[in-house]
């Protein structure tokens, strides 16, 4: 099977939390083209960033993430044709680890800097995209695609 698989990301923030909120550089992710074995990753590294009154103190925020498939399920399609893709994310670009994300559910706490760190272009968080070789294999060849709405809300 050949496949490309791409993923439009988006990020959204409810009206009365959004001037408390930075997202920066929050990109689509392209896993490229499957080459017949293995799992297929992405990794988009980007800056969710709080107005803090503290300069120096981190901020905590919960996600929220929506797939394209039914009941906001992580898929990507081809037609009628579906694969299945997990969705993590890390807080800390320095952690080796990562929070497996449930769909359309309030996910744990994760830290943010002040905003002004955002500003700057510096990354601070990332969000991987794994499709794992078992749902590839079998599926007809072609460009899947998917939407992936994360909302971030503050605590």
């Amino acid at each position: 099977m050949a496949a490309l698989l791409s993923l439009g990301a988006s990020a959204f923030m409810p009206p009365a939390s959004a001037q408390r909120i930075i997202i920066n550089q929050l990109n689509d992710v392209n896993l490229g083209q499957w080459p017949g074995s293995g799992d297929m990753q992405g990794v988009e590294p980007h800056c969710v960033g709080r107005d803090t009154p503290n300069f120096s103190t981190a901020q905590q925020f919960r996600l929220r993430a929506r797939g394209s498939g039914p009941g906001n399920r992580f898929v990507i399609s081809s037609g009628a044709n579906t694969i299945d893709y997990i969705v993590e994310y890390r807080d800390n670009v320095n952690s080796t680890a990562w929070t497996e994300l449930r769909a359309n559910a309030n996910n744990q706490r994760f830290f943010a800097p002040h905003w002004i760190f955002c500003f700057f272009g510096f990354n601070t968080q990332e969000l991987r995209i794994t499709v794992r070789e078992a749902d590839l294999i079998g599926k007809p060849s072609g460009s899947y695609t998917g939407r992936l709405t994360i909302v971030v809300s503050p605590i």
